[in-house]
């Protein structure tokens, strides 16, 4: 992508103030999924976890995501 982590990151915040609910940063070279619940407020996923996301009800084993 052409944009920089910096800027994606930058970008949740004005996804919140639309209303999101979740904003999810995935990186599939990292095997990594960061879930915003807020601006600046997130928790980070590897290839071995298994994704809560509350505000959206979800569970995802991410080993089934990242083969």
């Amino acid at each position: 992508p052409s944009q920089s982590l910096t800027e994606l990151i930058t970008k949740s915040a004005a996804y919140f103030e639309g209303g999101v609910l979740s904003y999810w940063l995935v990186l599939p070279d990292l095997r990594s999924i960061y879930v915003f619940s807020a601006p600046g407020e997130y928790e980070s996923f590897n290839k071995e976890d298994k994704l809560e996301d509350p505000r959206l009800e979800i569970e995802l084993e991410l080993k089934d995501i990242f083969k």
